[in-house]
């Protein structure tokens, strides 16, 4: 781009950005020619993870897109897609997933039994806990707790080896 001058992209906020006459700024990434991110994508990164940080501590409560949204200071239809765009899953299923990994916890260190664990956790039914549960981890909640060993290792290590994943195709 030989002959070009650079010039300042001035955002509403936050300091001047540079940018070579010519090229764009996206209004996805709100990106500059050299990569660099403005403030409105740093806020808008922020409300997502108050939304997400809303989600993980009251995960049992009954949460929908539209009270997320209202904590993130955006529209529902805005809020599912800058979350999926941003978390590489939707909302809910970030609900489903957090819900399921409490559940399998109090499944391996707790002798409740599996209803108990469902309602805790913020199911209201049984068989859509147990349905998403083997979508997510691959087995029923009943068989999970019987292959489940407790073992004396940090919490860390844990929940990294136990992190539900997308389920395995059957052999």
């Amino acid at each position: 781009m030989a002959g070009r001058q650079e010039r300042p992209v001035v955002p509403e906020t936050g300091p001047v950005r540079w940018c070579v006459p010519g090229t764009r700024l996206t209004a996805v990434a709100m990106t500059c020619c050299d990569g660099a991110v403005t403030n409105a994508v740093e806020e808008s990164n922020r409300r997502l993870l108050r939304a997400r940080d809303a989600m993980d501590r009251a995960y049992a409560q009954p949460l929908d897109v539209p009270a997320l949204a209202r904590i993130a200071h955006v529209s529902p239809a805005h809020f599912s897609r800058t979350f999926r765009a941003t978390f590489g899953e939707t909302p809910h299923r970030y609900l489903q997933r957090r819900r399921i990994e409490r559940a399998m916890f109090l499944l391996r260190e707790t002798s409740r039994n599996v209803t108990e664990i469902c309602f805790d956790v913020g199911f209201a039914s049984p068989g859509t806990f147990s349905r998403t549960f083997h979508d997510i981890v691959g087995c029923s909640p009943r068989q999970y707790r019987k292959q489940a060993v407790t073992t004396n290792v940090p919490t860390c290590f844990t929940m990294a080896w136990t992190r539900p994943g997308p389920a395995r195709p059957a052999d």
